[in-house]
């Protein structure tokens, strides 16, 4: 028991050092020699548990995925799912908007199939899940959805991470309403929802 605690610390000490560093610093100036030595571990050590930095990357990438749609349940803990699904794309795009590393990080996940391919299966199986609990299933294609999204987003963190300024309160409504029209919502919900969305306190820390 007390060995699986200390593999459990150990995992968090160097996700914890490497999201610091990737966030300072950037991904691709990281090394896992910075990140053994700021995080006081040996390599071998690191390389029991993670097979390189891109593995690292993406247990980091998951994690802030994850926190993301727990932020936006907790901003809409009821049963608006539309206003929640983008509630959470805002929360995406605000993060990546927050700094040039951070926008790089979107870009290396988005870019990734790995990592890209785990996100969008979980993010599938969950939006399909809260349509079905509304009678919603037939709607719409929510692996579609769920591509269209990727790539705006995906687009958008690329535009950012080479330094071109992008306003969140005109960005984040046409992300918004892209979303929305996928979903096949009225163009009256739709400013309804996104008026909601306009008054959330979307300006959180996903990493």
């Amino acid at each position: 028991m007390k060995r699986k605690v200390h593999e459990k610390e150990v995992r968090k000490k160097i996700i914890k050092t490497a999201r610091q560093l990737f966030l300072e610093q950037g991904f691709h100036q990281t090394t896992i020699r910075q990140i053994t030595q700021k995080s006081g571990i040996s390599t071998g050590t690191l390389y029991h548990f993670y097979q390189d930095k891109e593995d690292i990357f993406f247990h980091i990438a998951d994690e802030t995925f994850l926190k993301v749609i727990e932020k936006s349940e907790e901003m809409v803990p009821d049963h608006r799912i539309f206003l929640r699904l983008v509630c959470e794309v805002a929360v995406h795009i605000q993060a990546f908007l927050s700094g040039k590393n951070m926008a790089e990080l979107y870009a290396i996940a988005y870019g990734s199939y790995n990592i890209s391919e785990e996100v969008m299966r979980k993010q599938h199986d969950r939006i399909a899940g809260l349509l079905e609990m509304q009678g919603l299933k037939a709607q719409a294609d929510v692996e579609f959805i769920s591509l269209t999204v990727k790539g705006f987003l995906h687009a958008l963190a690329l535009k950012s991470m080479h330094g071109e300024e992008l306003d969140p309160q005109l960005i984040i409504p046409q992300a918004a309403r892209l979303l929305l029209t996928l979903f096949n919502i009225e163009e009256e919900k739709q400013l309804e929802i996104i008026q909601r969305l306009e008054a959330l306190p979307i300006y959180v820390n996903v990493m």
